[in-house]
């Protein structure tokens, strides 16, 4: 749509150029200001028009997401590291009621931003009010390269509020400690 709309401001401005020439070579200097400012109305016309459909659209993006994700049974998962010493963080798999709801494996990049104290959203979804059972599986390695596997559920009781959970990892006696906190 914005393509189509700096088209035809382009072609107004290159017909408004014609029309001064043409009244120009007329002999009628009045006649062509009048018509370049009446394709500068309309020009103008046009920009508004451009900001109208964009700001349209801006609030259509916003309206999408309130009813993809109401705030009243959105329920939104993060992970984050306590301690990352003699850890590193290979997946993630998260489960809601039973049903897979997220697997995420780890880049280097993204373990050593959470090692820095980064935050991952893993999973955003709709969850009516009412008891919901979470289930972490944590795969890693210890320093020496050893697998390390950790297994933890929580259960969730979602009201018609938001819901926040932090999955809180901090690797512990040659494991990992799994911390659920609702925020």
């Amino acid at each position: 749509m914005d393509c189509r709309l700096g088209l035809a401001s382009a072609a107004l401005r290159c017909l408004a150029s014609g029309l001064v020439v043409c009244c120009a070579l007329a002999g009628r200097p009045a006649a062509a200001q009048d018509a370049v400012s009446e394709l500068q109305g309309i020009d103008d016309q046009v920009q508004a028009l451009k900001q109208e459909v964009l700001d349209i659209e801006r609030e259509l993006s916003l309206l999408e997401e309130k009813l993809l994700f109401p705030s009243g049974t959105q329920v939104a998962v993060f992970v984050s590291l306590a301690d990352a010493e003699g850890f590193e963080l290979d997946a993630v798999e998260l489960a809601i009621d039973g049903a897979q709801a997220a697997a995420h494996l780890y880049a280097y990049r993204e373990f050593d931003a959470l090692r820095r104290g980064g935050v991952q959203r893993l999973h955003v979804a709709n969850l009516p009010a009412g008891r919901h059972r979470l289930a972490v599986a944590v795969r890693g390695r210890d320093r020496s390269g050893g697998a390390i596997e950790a297994r933890a559920e929580h259960v969730l009781e979602k009201g018609d509020k938001p819901a926040f959970v932090e999955l809180r990892l901090r690797p512990a006696g040659g494991g990992v400690d799994i911390d659920f906190r609702e925020w």
